[in-house]
C-alpha cells in the first residue's frame, strides 16, 4: 500500500525533523528517512 502525503503531513514531518535536529541533525535525518521508507 502506498501512502499519499498531504501538505499538512509534509509540514509535520519537517517539524519533526527540525525538532530532533536541534539536538542531533544526523539523527533527525535518519528518523525522517525511516518514517518515509515505512510509509512507501
Amino acid at each position: 500500500m502506498r501512502v499519499h502525503w498531504t501538505p499538512e503531513a509534509r509540514v509535520q514531518l519537517v517539524g519533526i525533523h527540525n525538532y530532533i535536529a536541534q539536538e542531533s541533525p544526523s539523527v533527525a535525518k535518519q528518523v525522517v528517512q525511516r518514517i518515509a521508507s515505512r510509509c512507501g
